[in-house]
């Protein structure tokens, strides 16, 4: 699962969206459309610049509303280093189990207040 999430780190560092969307579960596929699940890329560049670099910190584990139903989920978190903030950015690449295969079932990027 690690590997995967390491492979979905770089493609998101990469800005390669096609990849990423056909990664992405395919309940959570159902649930939005691809606009809506591509659009926060978009989004994390315009507010942080182009992500560079990135480095595993910690994994988790919990669960994600998906339409009328929750799927279990880790949480992969790396340290990112973007072209606006060389530090105090970190990349979230939450990853589900499906049909006994590993999907995206989510993705984002949060910061630490006062950290540039």
């Amino acid at each position: 699962m690690r590997s995967f999430a390491d492979a979905m780190a770089q493609q998101i560092v990469d800005a390669r969206d096609a990849v990423v969307y056909e990664a992405i579960s395919p309940k959570v596929r159902q649930a939005y459309t691809r606009e809506q699940l591509i659009a926060p890329l978009k989004l994390i560049r315009e507010t942080n610049g182009a992500l560079q670099a990135y480095e595993y910190k910690r994994t988790s584990q919990g669960k994600r509303g998906v339409g009328a139903e929750w799927i279990r989920q880790v949480r992969f978190t790396y340290a990112v280093q973007t072209a606006r903030y060389p530090k105090g950015r970190y990349l979230n690449v939450d990853v589900t189990q499906e049909n006994g295969r590993y999907w995206l079932a989510g993705y984002s990027v949060e910061y630490l207040l006062g950290v540039y």
